[in-house]
């Protein structure tokens, strides 16, 4: 479960659930999670930040154009297009 410590080392640290049992023996405990692995990390939150930030680029107004017409096409704002394709998630991800 948490650095080889097993089901008794997460545990120590878990929340607990509203009738007080630990939240990892009840999905433990849960049927329907029956051959399922669990494992506990530990994330850097940086890599969560979703803190918006502005910024200024400079850009060809012919790309912009493009640019413009394909979040229009995706239906999305110019900023929600361009962030989808940094994550690899937009139309050029896809060809």
């Amino acid at each position: 479960m948490h650095g080889g410590g097993g089901l008794d080392r997460c545990c120590a640290g878990c929340q607990r659930n509203h009738t007080g049992t630990c939240e990892c023996k009840s999905l433990r405990d849960n049927w329907a999670y029956e051959g399922w692995i669990f494992a506990v990390i530990t994330l850097e939150p940086a890599l969560l930040d979703d803190t918006i930030e502005r910024v200024n680029i400079s850009l060809p107004r012919r790309v912009l154009r493009r640019l413009d017409a394909a979040a229009r096409a995706a239906g999305e704002s110019r900023s929600g297009f361009i962030a989808h394709l940094a994550l690899g998630q937009g139309v050029a991800a896809s060809k």
